[in-house]
């Protein structure tokens, strides 16, 4: 079988000076993680969002709420030949 794997990262600068309809936001780095294992007809994906659950407010929106924290999912594949 083969494993893989990847790590990201999202880095938004803070937001000193919004826009009319806008506000301040702070800035925030978010981390995150993709692999998996194949083999033959097998596979298994995994994929955590946010792996420090970081709480952040994703864009200058005033109606905008705090973004969710971590999330963990799991997939199971079998191919039936």
């Amino acid at each position: 079988g083969r494993f893989w794997g990847e790590f990201n990262c999202y880095v938004q600068r803070k937001q000193d000076r919004p826009g009319p309809a806008e506000i301040k936001i702070p800035g925030f780095s978010i981390f995150n993680f993709n692999g998996g294992y194949y083999s033959g007809s097998k596979r298994i994906f995994i994929s955590v969002r946010n792996i420090f659950n970081k709480t952040y407010i994703g864009r200058p929106d005033p109606d905008a709420r705090e973004e969710p924290g971590r999330s963990v999912s799991i997939n199971l594949v079998y191919d039936i030949k």
